[in-house]
């Protein structure tokens, strides 16, 4: 509506009646202190800073009645706005018309006096409504300082490996990049789309479009869908203008949501993706890994690029070390044939993430020299029961992503597996629970997520 639109131009507007103003009232000091006339000048300022204080509360008015914001507090603003008018319209007549009185001087220190009261009143309810009530607090206490202090990546990545892994996922993560990027519109004093995200429970009763997120559905989940529209649409979110949410923030959102939203699971748990890994990869050092494997000569830095090239996430599990971390996080397009080239890094290829491309079951028999697979993440991808003898072939792996593919209980039961396997993951795929039980009979040590 072009109400909603002329409105949108009050938090640019706002702030010339302030400059404004304020200019107009230190000349005012500064013809109080000496001998100098700005009379002109300060009655040019003070009809010009009226007309603009005007105009911005109107824009102010039109802007509420999109909604979302705290009432009480929108009604402070307002009102304190309004009023700011009327002592500025006061006093602009004071000044035009009878300012030859002997009342004029005390008059006009009265009027500018309670002004400038009113305007940083004003600005107060202006900044509560933007910022959160409390963005003027002081907060003194140590110990609500070091609880805030953890809230970040940059502090969790001070943390000994130890003690990373215990922190927890959606207040150590997720919350800290909601804080800075969604949450100043989106807050118990201004309600964007009548939405809340300042706890799991009010992302999760969404706002006037719904919920915000869908656990275990990322695509379907509202917040998601905003966040990857084009920057030049309306409805992106966070709008133009505030700070964005950059590729890696948003596939770590991504996940959260898509792996249920929890907000129990510990950063070691979130780990084990490729996603989480390489989002805070340059945040937080892990501990070296123990691989169990001989050391091995480093790769060829040529092969290295030449995969780099076709967009692939190509890097040593640990500085100095021979054996290779490669992920298609940034190539969903990648197919059969491209996998091919993948084959050059054979036995030092230990962590592979293939999860949302375009690959098939052959694409896991041309890794046949890649026998030192450890980890290996083929989350929805098109793979079905007959890629299971490929995977039988990797005697070292430890951690099995096949969550999203078309396996059933049948390939389930054809896995052969070493003492070396730790964790399946299986859901969204055509196993059964009776399927899970039977492998859990068979191998009681590997910890199935179903």
């Amino acid at each position: 509506m072009i109400t909603e639109f002329i409105g949108h131009f009050h938090p640019l507007v706002v702030h010339l009646p302030i400059g404004i103003l304020l200019f107009a009232f230190f000349l005012e000091l500064i013809q109080l202190k000496s001998s100098t006339n700005f009379s002109q000048a300060i009655l040019i300022g003070t009809i010009v800073g009226t007309a603009f204080a005007i105009v911005s509360a109107t824009m102010g008015w039109l802007l509420s009645l999109d909604g979302g914001y705290d009432e009480s507090l929108l009604n402070y603003h307002q009102y304190a706005g309004w009023i700011l008018c009327f002592f500025c319209f006061v006093l602009v007549v004071l000044k035009k018309y009878f300012h030859t009185h002997s009342y004029f001087k005390q008059l006009n220190k009265s009027l500018w006096s309670i002004i400038i009261i009113v305007l940083f009143v004003v600005g107060h309810f202006g900044g509560s409504i933007t910022h959160g009530a409390d963005y003027l607090a002081l907060d003194l206490s140590a110990g609500n300082k070091e609880v805030k202090k953890a809230l970040s990546i940059d502090s969790v990545s001070a943390l000994p490996p130890e003690k990373q892994a215990q922190v927890n996922m959606y207040e150590g993560l997720i919350y800290p990049l909601l804080d800075a990027k969604c949450i100043q519109c989106h807050n118990s004093e201004k309600k964007k789309g009548n939405l809340q995200l300042t706890s799991i429970d009010l992302i999760l009763k969404g706002g006037k479009k719904g919920p915000a997120i869908t656990a275990f559905n990322a695509q379907e989940s509202l917040m998601i869908q905003r966040m990857l529209l084009d920057p030049a649409n309306d409805k992106h979110m966070p709008p133009k203008g505030k700070p964005q949410l950059n590729n890696k923030e948003i596939n770590l959102i991504y996940w959260w949501v898509q792996h249920g939203a929890s907000i129990n699971d510990k950063l070691g748990v979130a780990l084990l993706s490729d996603t989480v890994k390489n989002l805070i990869a340059s945040k937080i050092v892990p501990a070296f890994p123990a691989l169990s494997l001989p050391k091995t000569f480093l790769v060829d830095s040529n092969k290295i690029n030449s995969l780099k090239q076709l967009g692939l996430i190509v890097n040593p599990i640990a500085k100095g070390v021979g054996y290779i971390d490669l992920s298609a996080m940034n190539t969903p397009l990648l197919n059969d044939l491209q996998l091919q080239k993948i084959a050059i890094l054979d036995s030092h290829l230990v962590w592979l993430n293939l999860a949302n491309t375009k690959i098939t079951n052959k694409s896991i028999a041309t890794l046949s020299n890649c026998k030192n697979i450890l980890k290996l993440n083929l989350a929805y991808t098109s793979l079905n029961d007959d890629a299971i003898s490929l995977l039988n072939q990797f005697t070292q792996l430890n951690y099995l992503n096949i969550v999203g593919t078309s396996i059933s209980d049948n390939g389930l039961a054809k896995l052969n597996l070493s003492n070396n396997l730790k964790t399946i993951y299986c859901w969204n795929t055509k196993i059964t629970q009776g399927g899970v039980d039977q492998f859990r009979k068979r191998y009681p040590n590997i910890q199935i997520n179903f």
